[in-house]
C-alpha cells in the first residue's frame, strides 16, 4: 500500500518532494523497478487481451491472409501458384497487432512471401525482395537468419480458419502475457531512462539554486516521471493506439518535476506539518 500511496502522492502531492530528496539511491530505484513491473504487467495482460480478441484480433486477420492455406504433415499447402507475395497492408496490420504498436502502417513491397517450390529464374526476384519466406516446411526470417519449421510453430497440422486460429491464440495466452510483459519492460526501460536523463539535466540546467548535487535532481525526477508510466499502462489498457499520448506524458511530467523542486526547496508548511503543530 505504501508503493501505490508514493505513486498517487508523487503526481498530486506537490510536498511530497521534501520526502523524495531525503530518500536513498537504493529506495529511489526500487519505486522505480516497482513501478516498472507494474506498468509491463498491465501492459502485457491487455495487448494479450486484444491480441486474442475475436473481433480487434488477429484472428480475422490471419484467417483472410492465410484462408486458401493449409499445413498438413508439416508443410505449407496453397492452392496458388507460387511464388507470391501477401497483402502489404493485410502484412502490416497483422504485424501492428502482434506488436501491439502502430508502428508498421505499410510494410515493403514483397515483404512476405510464399514460395513452395524453391523458385528460380524471374520469379527468383519477389523471393530475393521478400523479407520473410513462409517455404514448403518451414519459415525463414531472413534479416535474423532464422528458419523455424511450422511444427513448431502451430503443430504438424493446421487450418487458416477463424476457430482453428482462435482457439489456438486462447490455447497460448499466457505464453502471449509473458512476451508482452518482457517487451513492454524493456521498451519502457528504455523510455524512462531517457526521458529522466533529459528531464533531471533540464532540472539542473534551469535551477536558480546551483549549489545541488545531480543527485538532488535525479530523485525528484525518478518520481515525477509516474505519468509516463502510468499513462502508457492506461493507453494499453484501453486498446487504443496513440503514439502522441507520449508527449502529454511528458510534459505533466515535466510540470509535476518543476512544481516539486519548487515546493521541495522552500520552506512553506505542508498539510502534514500543519497537522503535526495543531
Amino acid at each position: 500500500m505504501k508503493f501505490f500511496s508514493s505513486v498517487h502522492r508523487s503526481m498530486f502531492d506537490p510536498f511530497f518532494y521534501r520526502e523524495v530528496i531525503k530518500l536513498s539511491g537504493i529506495a529511489v530505484v526500487m519505486f522505480l523497478l516497482k513501478l516498472l513491473l507494474l506498468t509491463a504487467l498491465v501492459s502485457g495482460i491487455f495487448k494479450t487481451y486484444y491480441l486474442i480478441h475475436a473481433q480487434r484480433g488477429i484472428t480475422p486477420v490471419v484467417s483472410t491472409m492465410f484462408g486458401e492455406m493449409e499445413i498438413r504433415n508439416g508443410e505449407l499447402i496453397t492452392k496458388r501458384e507460387t511464388p507470391f507475395a501477401l497483402s502489404e497492408d493485410l502484412t502490416g496490420t497483422l504485424l501492428d497487432r502482434l506488436a501491439g504498436f502502430t508502428v508498421f502502417r505499410r510494410v515493403p513491397e514483397n515483404f512476405l512471401v510464399v514460395d513452395t517450390k524453391n523458385s528460380q529464374g524471374g520469379d527468383e526476384k519477389i523471393v530475393k525482395a521478400s523479407k520473410v519466406l513462409l517455404k514448403e516446411s518451414s519459415v525463414l526470417f531472413k534479416d535474423m537468419r532464422m528458419e523455424v519449421p511450422y511444427e513448431l510453430l502451430v503443430g504438424k497440422n493446421f487450418d487458416f480458419t477463424v476457430s482453428e486460429v482462435q482457439s489456438f491464440l486462447q490455447r497460448n495466452a499466457l505464453s502471449f502475457v509473458i512476451n508482452f510483459f518482457v517487451l513492454s519492460f524493456f521498451f519502457t526501460l528504455s523510455t524512462v531512462l531517457l526521458s529522466a536523463f533529459f528531464l533531471s539535466l533540464a532540472a539542473y540546467l534551469f535551477s536558480i539554486d546551483k549549489t545541488k548535487r545531480y543527485g538532488y535532481f535525479i530523485r525528484i525526477t525518478c518520481f515525477s516521471i509516474t505519468p509516463v508510466m502510468i499513462g502508457s499502462a492506461l493507453v494499453a489498457a484501453s486498446g487504443v493506439s496513440a503514439e502522441w499520448a507520449w508527449y502529454i506524458f511528458i510534459v505533466l511530467s515535466t510540470m509535476i518535476m518543476f512544481r516539486g523542486m519548487m515546493h521541495a526547496s522552500n520552506n512553506m508548511p505542508s498539510v502534514s506539518d500543519e497537522k503535526n503543530s495543531e
